[in-house]
């Protein structure tokens, strides 16, 4: 009996370390690698190249990043605090819903996102305006088709997506307070 109760309990706690690493560090791992542009035996190279492309057009788009988060009232810390509370089931449950249904509108994607998505401390409604005036519904169409294409990679691929969007985040942080200090300047 006391055989048993040593494989059980052996079994809960390997069972546990694999859980650990599936869910928090085999994703910080991977959103390391490809945020810092070294090769891994993790991340396949296409994903890597795909990364790459997506760093540099965040990197251009970085620009708008400070005209928005004044408008939204935030500044670099919230956006920080909001990734980091930012559930990856959460969104995972936000395109499950959106590519089960079809989308007509701006706003009815910004709804199925506010009642599937929350973050502590924080509204979502305030980034309405924002999301309507910087989406289309084609281009949520066309995400959505991406999604239902690759589903179940997209629901795994969720806490390496939060990890890369922090590591991109904090890459940007120096260029997203300059642009910040300078609408400060201006008004």
């Amino acid at each position: 009996m006391k055989k048993l109760l040593k494989f059980i309990l052996a079994l809960a706690v390997i069972g546990f370390v694999a859980y650990a690493a599936y869910r928090y560090y085999l994703p910080y791992t991977i959103a390391e690698s490809l945020t810092s542009g070294q090769k891994s035996s993790l991340v396949p190279d296409e994903i890597q190249e795909k990364v790459e492309a997506f760093k540099s057009r965040v990197t251009r788009d970085v620009g708008d990043l400070p005209v928005l988060m004044v408008e939204a009232n935030i500044d670099y810390d919230d956006l920080k605090i909001m990734l980091d509370r930012l559930d990856p089931d959460d969104v995972s449950n936000t395109l499950r819903e959106m590519s089960s249904v079809s989308i007509t509108s701006v706003e009815q994607a910004f709804d199925i996102i506010r009642e599937n998505v929350h973050i502590e401390g924080y509204e979502l409604e305030v980034f309405r305006d924002m999301f309507v005036r910087n989406s289309n519904v084609v281009e949520i169409r066309k995400a959505m088709e991406t999604v239902r294409e690759y589903k179940l990679l997209v629901a795994m691929g969720m806490p390496v997506a939060k990890e890369v969007a922090k590591d991109l985040l904090e890459s940007a942080r120096q260029e997203i307070e300059m642009q910040l200090d300078a609408l400060d300047n201006n008004r």
